[in-house]
Parts: C-alpha cells; sequence; structure tokens
C-alpha cells in the first residue's frame, strides 16, 4: 500500500489536464454566453437548438455536438471553460485533408 507521501508525490506530479473518459469528447467554445439553465452556448444563439460548434482541446480540431446533458467544467492548464459530449451526441467533425504536394495539412 502507497504511503501518504507516495500519494501525495503522485498527486504534484500528475499530467496536466482531465482525463477524458472513453466515448466522450471535451471542447470548448471560441466565444459564449451561458443560458439560465447554465449551458454554454455560442454568442447570439441562446435560443437555438442547434449543435454547439466546438474545439477539441486535444487536437485542436473543430466539431459539432448536440449538447443535451453535457458535462461543463473548467479545463487545466488552460483554465478554460469546457463541455464534455458524449461521442454519440456529435453530428460533424472537420475533416483534415492531408496534401501529397508538401505535406502539410488544411
Amino acid at each position: 500500500m502507497d504511503s501518504k507521501k507516495d500519494i501525495l508525490e503522485k498527486i504534484n506530479f500528475a499530467p496536466a489536464g482531465f482525463k477524458v473518459s472513453p466515448g466522450w469528447r471535451v471542447g470548448h467554445l471560441k466565444e459564449e454566453t451561458i443560458t439560465k439553465s447554465g449551458l454554454l452556448v455560442p454568442a447570439g444563439s441562446e435560443k437555438t437548438s442547434e449543435a454547439l460548434p466546438l474545439i477539441d482541446v486535444d487536437s485542436g480540431k473543430q466539431f459539432w455536438a448536440v449538447a443535451s446533458g453535457a458535462w461543463k467544467f473548467i479545463w487545466p492548464p488552460s483554465g478554460k471553460v469546457v463541455l464534455a459530449v458524449r461521442e454519440s451526441q456529435i453530428i460533424a467533425e472537420e475533416e483534415v485533408i492531408s496534401s501529397p504536394d508538401n505535406g502539410n495539412y488544411l
């Protein structure tokens, strides 16, 4: 069994960020407002039920998800408010196209 000192050392050297559970995706909005229920929505779209455009916290790719049942929290170390959505709620995702000419991605 780990001693109290060992446990504290593991916490102090834990990697930044939270672990994302399988089947979930975490993203943040470029601009957001907060509804009365506390759900983040893109600025100016508080009364729509459209999918939210989110930016993946790890890859930076944009994806769109219906955020019903989403979890909202602060993502360390960026301090940004993020939404965790089930992968089944994702309706579209930015495609990365490789270019054979110079190896760059669009």
